[in-house]
């Protein structure tokens, strides 16, 4: 549009920099290809748009007759137009959408074309082609393919596939005024979740340009972008940061179009002696963009070279295939279900397990897999899980990790083969048997996996709940865990543990330490409550902390050869400030934590200007409202809490909002756990509660795609209990898991 090769490199960095946009391009995935065929659809409306403008005046001059010619300058980009769209919604269906829109603005382009049969044929011979490979689906099921729907070889089923009927109930999920609202705050998330806001705000600048030039185009390639986006506000799509890929393709051209038409100012406005600003201010944009593209690429390229060489995926589901007995059904998320299968189908690994793939229905998603878990286990069958909703599982029957996943099988008698063996009778309850640790050295940031076995000496125990412990030489828990034990086998137990190292543990090797408790602690044959069972090296992270207090401060230390690089304040806790200072060293970084109550803080001198040692002072705690939560595997809470003036009555609504920032990479889908709690006179005791867990963001971002440096903000309305009193004081208690 701005014929500007420049424009053209800067959108395409732009887009393939973005967040999800560079993370399907490096998977096997069908959203690439949906944003592909989007693609070509408007280079081939921006192209019939451009030779129609061309020759519009050939055609005033015909005084109303068809012109030949100028029809036939058109025909390339119609035939590329229909091509994409019907491939593309052949595909998957939701490009629809945007192609009605494309489709419209073409019409309003070049109203003639209805009068003209070869417009018509075009569009129907497209459409044939597109839908010929889908003729294949049911050939295919009727010879027994894999993953194929029931009944695809019939004709109904056939429609119902093609469709995507069975998704009709996710459709308009979010229609209602009020959610309808929040899950457009998502959708302004989802952007700044891809683009850094100097990119977003050259796209709106783009438009504004664009609208100059050419309003109808401009409405064309803007309102293409509201459509998806408002489509994907209102679907109920569990990672609709991928469903809205095809809307990216519009924000970019928007953005390539905003740079080539700078670029072009600056490089064709004559040079005179006088000062010109309008050249001026269009060089800088042009270069401020390019500046941010490039930052943006070098920023996330950390992020992507890790979980290009990340291989945990194969991890997870190497150790379901290992563990799992013959014949188990294994119900799975999407994206535990699909590398499942290819292990399977492309390198023979267990063809006896059935892997099965668990469907969002109109039923909450927990009530979905109690169900599937209780069908396959009513039918003899053991089950593994790779999903886990803990209020949804409670009426399960007892269950053992297995790996990452959960195993709903018979008593074990034997330990299991990796185990390592102990021998360790705590309060003559219960016996340590072995324990497996999934990885003996971690970095920063990251989780210590430990599973324990043991067993019951009697049949009534006093025993609830398991703990674990990492320690420093003071024997002050650095990271710790503790799980509550709700059934109780006669055989072999597994409980698993699952600690992640606070800010304040520096790299060092430190003991590991299990416990277990009931009404009181049980002690080992020490009389110690806490056992030690073996060590843990911590290796500093190689990820810059989130921070939103950036520095870059060189020690002066001649010994010393780190820096500080960033500082947050933390002031969830009323009166009890406490302080994360950020730094670097030659191995990757780490935190140090200080309680300004309790301590005098007190930082290394560092380089200032000309190498002048200059003392390092931390800046006052200004912003008294500030929040920083580290809650393990790189994830900070960054607020906000609800008000604690807020004493609703029963069945009132309230609005909870949080903030996340991701240090590292995630490769787990993590749910948001927040409880209400309605609490008694004393503002201590609970008088009822009620869990409200979800992905996050409405389950628009889950966290497995999140890199170093994603903020995203998860908002939900709650309804208070109807058990509630009137003015009675509540309060939010979150989680992760």
């Amino acid at each position: 549009m701005s014929s500007s090769v420049l424009g053209g490199l800067i959108a395409a960095a732009a887009l393939g920099s973005a967040t999800t946009f560079w993370s399907q391009a490096t998977t096997a995935n069908i959203r690439s290809l949906t944003a592909l065929f989007a693609a070509i659809a408007f280079y081939a409306f921006v192209q019939f748009r451009l030779k129609s403008a061309a020759t519009n005046d050939a055609d005033k001059a015909a005084v109303g007759a068809v012109n030949a010619k100028t029809h036939q300058l058109l025909l390339s980009p119609i035939i590329l137009f229909f091509l994409a769209v019907a491939f593309g919604i052949s595909h998957h269906p939701s490009l629809i959408f945007i192609a009605a829109i494309l489709l419209i603005g073409m019409i309003l382009t070049r109203p003639d074309l209805l009068k003209t049969p070869r417009f018509w044929l075009i569009a129907g011979l497209s459409a044939v082609a597109a839908l010929t490979p889908l003729l294949y689906l049911p050939i295919r099921a009727s010879a027994g393919a894999v993953g194929a729907p029931d009944g695809l070889d019939t004709f109904q089923g056939f429609i119902n596939h093609v469709l995507a009927l069975g998704f009709r109930g996710d459709f308009l999920y979010f229609s209602d005024p009020s959610l309808l609202f929040e899950r457009l705050m998502v959708m302004a998330n989802v952007m700044t979740f891809q683009w850094s806001p100097f990119l977003l705000l050259a796209m709106m600048i783009g438009m504004g340009l664009l609208i100059r030039k050419d309003w109808f185009l401009a409405l064309v390639i803007g309102g293409s972008f509201v459509i998806h986006t408002l489509v994907s506000a209102v679907y109920r799509a569990p990672q609709t940061v991928e469903y809205m890929m095809p809307a990216y393709i519009p924000a970019a051209i928007l953005l390539g179009y905003g740079a080539g038409f700078c670029a072009r100012v600056a490089a064709e406005r004559k040079v005179t002696k006088k000062f010109d600003l309008l050249r001026a201010l269009s060089a800088i944009f042009v270069s401020a963009m390019i500046i941010a593209v490039f930052f943006q690429l070098i920023d996330r390229y950390r992020s992507f070279y890790y979980l290009h060489n990340d291989i945990s995926t194969r991890e997870y589901a190497e150790t379901i295939f290992k563990g799992a007995p013959s014949g188990s059904t294994v119900l799975a998320d999407w994206h535990w279900a699909t590398p499942m299968w290819y292990l399977q189908e492309i390198e023979n690994q267990r063809p006896d397990l059935n892997i099965k793939f668990v469907f969002p229905t109109d039923e909450p998603y927990g009530e979905t897999w109690t169900r599937r878990i209780n069908e396959e286990i009513a039918g003899g069958r053991t089950v593994i899980a790779t999903h886990y909703e803990e209020a949804a599982y409670e009426t399960l029957p007892p269950s053992e990790p297995l790996g990452e996943a959960i195993i709903f099988g018979p008593d074990r008698n034997v330990l299991p083969i990796e185990f390592i063996e102990l021998n360790i009778i705590l309060g003559s309850e219960i016996q340590l048997l072995g324990y497996k640790l999934e990885d003996g050295e971690i970095e920063l940031g990251e989780e210590i996996i430990l599973t324990v076995a043991w067993k019951p000496l009697s049949d009534t125990v006093d025993f609830s709940n398991f703990f674990g412990h990492m320690i420093d030489q003071e024997g002050v828990p650095l990271a710790f865990d503790d799980e509550p034990v709700q059934h109780i086998r006669k055989g072999i137990n597994l409980t698993q543990l699952r600690l992640a190292p606070r800010p304040g543990a520096v790299p060092g090797e430190y003991p590991l330490l299990i416990g277990a408790y009931g009404s009181q602690p049980l002690p080992d044959a020490s009389e110690q409550n806490r056992t030690l069972i073996t060590s843990v090296k911590v290796a500093p992270s190689r990820f810059r902390p989130f921070t939103s207090n950036p520095v870059y401060r060189e020690l002066s230390a001649e010994s010393v050869s780190q820096r500080m690089v960033g500082y947050d304040w933390d002031n969830t806790l009323e009166e009890m400030p406490r302080l994360y200072v950020h730094w670097q060293n030659n191995e990757g970084f780490f935190s140090e934590t200080f309680d300004p109550a309790d301590e005098q803080i007190a930082l290394p001198e560092y380089f200032g200007p000309w190498g002048i040692s200059v003392e390092n002072k931390v800046l006052d705690n200004q912003d008294n409202g500030s929040r920083y939560v580290p809650l393990g595997q790189g994830i900070v809470w960054l607020g906000q809490p609800i008000d604690p003036e807020l004493r609703p009555s029963a069945d009132d609504k309230v609005r909870l909002k949080q903030e996340f920032a991701s240090t590292m990479p995630l490769t787990r889908d993590l749910v948001i756990s927040v409880r209400l709690v309605g609490y008694e006179e004393d503002d201590v005791h609970w008088d009822w509660w009620d869990l409200d867990d979800d992905v996050p963001a409405m389950g628009a971002i889950p966290t497995l795609k999140w890199i170093a440096g994603s903020t995203v903000v998860d908002s939900r309305v709650s309804k208070v209990s109807e058990r509630a009193i009137s003015r009675q004081a509540i309060g939010p208690l979150l989680r992760l898991y």
